[in-house]
């Protein structure tokens, strides 16, 4: 699906940064959901959205591309990250927090799984 954001020159007022957690109003769907940021911050600016995977409490297979957040972290659940959305700041309901580094390396980990490049 398109979205009807600003052009890609327009700046974000909004300046997602990577490994922050929102609540997102994904289109097309009535629940918010959390998304985490994991492209990277000088793209986000100039583009004025974020790559984001979604972060949900559901259980799921046990596999490379799911990690399970460790308890102390802003939200809980699992990041699919094989679940890559484009999110426009018209999307943000607000920002939650930001997730741990080693949380984030595992995260990268979990990326290079879902797209083939470890």
């Amino acid at each position: 699906m398109i979205h009807p954001g600003p052009p890609p020159s327009a700046s974000s007022d909004l300046p997602f940064l990577r490994g922050e957690v929102y609540l997102i109003e994904p289109s097309g769907i009535e629940e918010n959901k959390y998304y985490l940021v994991v492209s990277n911050n000088a793209r986000n600016s100039h583009l004025g959205t974020a790559l984001m995977v979604r972060i949900t409490t559901s259980v799921k297979p046990e596999i490379a591309s799911i990690i399970i957040l460790p308890h102390g972290e802003c939200v809980s659940g699992r990041v699919l990250c094989d679940d890559i959305e484009e999110v426009w700041s018209d999307q943000v309901v607000r920002r939650i927090g930001a997730l741990s580094i080693s949380t984030m390396a595992a995260v990268n980990e979990a990326l290079k799984s879902a797209l083939g490049l470890s």
